[in-house]
């Protein structure tokens, strides 16, 4: 008899605002006192289930009565009427068949979920939706045995929540080894980018100085071919020079040639190491 005055009194309620919305008396009553209430509690909508045939209107009802959270069933998803009234579900309800698997004790009472639909499908969806509470709210009659039904009940649950923690810490264990492999190759390849830079440079001023020293050698060259105009007895020994400056010459060419194979390998290296770490930023949560 209680619980049908409180369910008929929120309806009377909820259908009063319906008629005085944005009516300075709700807004004056939002305003004093009772916002500090509401911030804490919120609207079962079982209690109001007789008004949720279209649910949009009662739950905009609900927010201008100052509500800012409700609990409703978990299948169908409220979702998008909830968020457009501005309100927030933080709960849901889950029968007690998910977890005993006594369908028969709800045989009658409305339609039923899907013998497939698991309560671990009820968790997952619950944890995609941004909910915190799965409540089992209601044992229907046939599940109201002695103390000892009720243990087994609570033993359920308590096995449930351990396996739901178990799960959760693994899960927890997981990402904190996956963030220290991403931490270990990003300083890894950070320090692989360190030395590689360093090969680098090396490799550019090697380049550089064999550069400079052909440039030098030419220029001498062409001293000593000056030189040899003047001095004929200087021609031989020019040749020696020329053909020595044409082998460094070729040295050079051949070092430059095996330095740009080392430098395609190092990109070669360069390339799966990034791939890794696009890989490993694309697995984290």
């Amino acid at each position: 008899m209680i619980e049908a005055t409180r369910r008929s009194f929120l309806q009377t309620t909820l259908l009063s605002a319906c008629g005085l919305a944005g009516s300075a008396w709700t807004r004056a009553q939002t305003v004093s006192g009772t916002v500090g209430i509401l911030d804490r509690t919120g609207v079962a909508l079982f209690t109001v289930r007789d008004l949720m045939k279209d649910p949009a209107p009662t739950l905009e009802a609900i927010a201008k009565l100052g509500y800012r959270y409700v609990e409703g069933a978990l299948v169908p998803s409220l979702a998008p009427a909830v968020k457009a009234a501005g309100l927030e579900q933080l709960s849901a309800y889950a029968p007690t068949y998910l977890v005993t698997g006594n369908r028969q004790a709800w045989a009658g009472g409305g339609p039923l979920l899907p013998e497939s639909y698991t309560w671990e499908q009820a968790v997952a969806e619950a944890k995609g939706r941004g909910l915190q509470y799965l409540v089992i709210a209601y044992l229907q009659k046939a599940e109201r045995g002695g103390l000892d039904d009720y243990r087994r009940l609570g033993a359920k649950l308590d096995n449930e929540a351990k396996s739901l923690t178990a799960k959760t810490q693994e899960a927890r264990t997981k990402l904190t080894e996956a963030v220290k492999l991403r931490e270990a190759d990003t300083a890894a390849m950070k320090k692989r980018e360190t030395e590689m830079a360093a090969q680098f440079e090396a490799v550019n001023q090697k380049s550089l100085d064999s550069q400079n020293q052909a440039v030098r050698k030419s220029q001498e060259a062409q001293a000593v071919r000056a030189e040899a105009e003047k001095r004929r007895e200087d021609v031989f020994r020019l040749k020696r020079e020329l053909d020595e400056i044409r082998v460094d010459l070729f040295r050079t060419v051949e070092q430059l040639k095996k330095l740009q194979d080392h430098k395609i390998r190092l990109d070669g290296v360069i390339g799966p190491l990034e791939r890794r770490q696009e890989q490993l930023k694309t697995k984290s949560p």
